[in-house]
């Protein structure tokens, strides 16, 4: 959270994916990507080849285990 905190983004302006959180910007003419991987962010439902995403889970807690700023393309 120490990254966010010192960003000029907020948590809520990430996008919510299966490994985390993604943000697409543009800086300097290129199409940028900041990748936070975090565990739990989902609710699941099933096992195995039937698991889904159920919503959000409001009560995680885990911490980010890493951050990826990339070039998008």
């Amino acid at each position: 959270m120490d990254f966010i905190a010192d960003s000029e983004f907020l948590l809520n302006d990430f996008g919510v994916s299966n490994y985390g959180y993604e943000l697409d910007y543009n800086y300097n003419g290129k199409k940028n990507g900041y990748r936070l991987k975090a565990d739990g962010l989902w609710l699941r439902k099933g096992e195995g080849h039937f698991t889904y995403k159920d919503k959000l889970n409001p009560e995680n807690n885990n911490t980010f285990r890493m951050l990826y700023i990339t070039e998008v393309r």
